[in-house]
């Protein structure tokens, strides 16, 4: 199987970073100096994830000499990425240029262990998802078979590197050598957009608050024509915004295609087709990806949703002792609660840890979120204790109360709402509810 981290194709795409330009044979001769400076030894290598050439550079010379790389997130700050260091012992930092050797002492690391990424919302001490080197290339493979990504195509990989999705797109366009343009813009920017013309990039990659900016700008006012297809993960789209995507999509014949995925597989595990797209509710997850497979393990039509394929995590790790070996799994239960419809497609409808407990009523918390932002035209996000319902809404909707705990079906005593400016979100766009309790 094609390893994206070998840079196998022959590609006249450019790798752009503001002023800096690379083609892909001098990105793989960056590449090979900057491992002839690593150790043959199996090394842990912590890398701050900047979207840009060094670490491009740098993290692909770290997969080619068999090293294990743990990311670190660029918005966590250098006393946060201490901590991992310590918890680690990792061998190297390297941010940016500047390569630092920390630890002399061998670290004792599972041979196919490949990737440490760090799990959403974590906090105090980190737990991190072990990734091995099957795990990238069979993930990458079947990214690039079911999207029609080719060698003349351009991307914008300004999602985060420390997240799943982000670091999918980067791999999936190094595989079959396409042109990636790296920034650290925001798409609210005047410059996200003058890179997006100027090299006339043509697919279009985010998660579902991504999409919110786009309608926020404005989808009619900004260079879109140009796109071949739109991509999405890294979480559920709302129902409003799933119909307005149709719509958009559906009048400019523009291909979109919503995917499913989780840290814990790799990044990605299901697509849904354009076509399938257009005609499905909200929250239909498509098809398992290549050689893999989804289903409800109770059998029924309601329950978990498991899956199986080899892009399964090797398990978590919270200290070096972790680090020793692999706890390979079969089955990766998503913690997502699914629905099968009629036509066999699935639909996820909540989490399992998002299930509130009220005097003895269980509440599907994301289900309860979707309503009231759909019925009251409000932006809230809900968070629960078993005891309360705490609905944090943006704006100043107080003294509802009442209409609440109505739809909830619960007492009025049991729902609590507070007033915040703005939903707290994490780096990969994802509501951040660890900052709400």
């Amino acid at each position: 199987m094609s390893r994206f981290w070998e840079l196998g194709k022959a590609s006249n795409s450019l790798i752009v970073d503001g002023e800096r330009t690379l083609n892909y044979s001098q990105l793989d001769t960056e590449v090979q100096s900057a491992l002839s400076n690593l150790p043959k030894k199996k090394q842990l290598i912590a890398i701050v994830a900047h979207n840009s050439l060094p670490f491009v550079i740098h993290y692909l010379a770290a997969l080619r000499g068999g090293h294990t790389v743990l990311l670190l997130d660029k918005s966590k700050g250098k006393e946060q990425h201490q901590v991992m260091l310590t918890q680690f012992h990792a061998n190297y930092l390297i941010d940016g240029d500047l390569v630092s050797h920390l630890n002399p002492d061998t670290v004792p690391l599972a041979p196919e262990i490949a990737l440490l990424l760090g799990t959403s919302g974590t906090t105090g001490r980190e737990k991190v998802v072990k990734l091995t080197f099957e795990n990238l290339t069979s993930n990458c493979a079947a990214i690039t078979q079911v999207l029609p990504i080719s060698k003349t195509d351009c991307a914008m990989a300004s999602l985060p590197f420390s997240y799943s999705f982000g670091l999918s797109i980067l791999h999936s366009h190094l595989l079959v050598g396409a042109g990636i343009i790296l920034g650290q813009e925001s798409l609210m920017s005047k410059s996200f957009w003058q890179q997006f013309t100027q090299h006339n990039v043509n697919s279009f990659y985010g998660v579902p608050f991504s999409f919110e900016m786009l309608f926020r700008l404005g989808l009619q006012r900004q260079p879109l024509h140009q796109l071949k297809y739109m991509a999405q993960a890294g979480g559920r789209l709302s129902g409003q915004l799933w119909e307005a995507l149709k719509e958009f999509c559906g009048a400019q014949k523009l291909p979109f295609y919503a995917m499913y995925g989780q840290t814990e597989a790799t990044a990605r595990m299901a697509i849904m087709q354009p076509d399938d797209f257009l005609a499905a509710p909200a929250g239909v997850i498509g098809k398992a990806l290549p050689f893999c497979k989804l289903y409800i393990a109770s059998g029924e039509k309601e329950g978990e949703l498991c899956f199986e394929g080899a892009n399964i995590f090797a398990g978590y790790a919270s200290s070096l002792e972790d680090l020793r070996e692999c706890e390979v799994s079969a089955i990766l239960k998503t913690g997502d609660v699914a629905h099968q419809l009629d036509n066999g497609m699935l639909q996820i409808i909540g989490r399992i840890k998002r299930i509130a407990k009220l005097e003895g009523r269980r509440i599907n918390l994301d289900d309860l979120e979707r309503q009231l932002n759909q019925q009251f035209n409000l932006s809230c996000v809900i968070t629960s204790d078993d005891k309360q319902l705490r609905v944090f809404i943006c704006g100043s909707e107080l003294g509802v109360e009442k209409q609440i705990a109505q739809i909830a079906q619960c007492h009025h005593r049991n729902v609590k709402v507070f007033n915040i400016e703005t939903i707290p979100r994490l780096s990969n766009g994802k509501v951040n509810y660890n900052a709400l309790i």
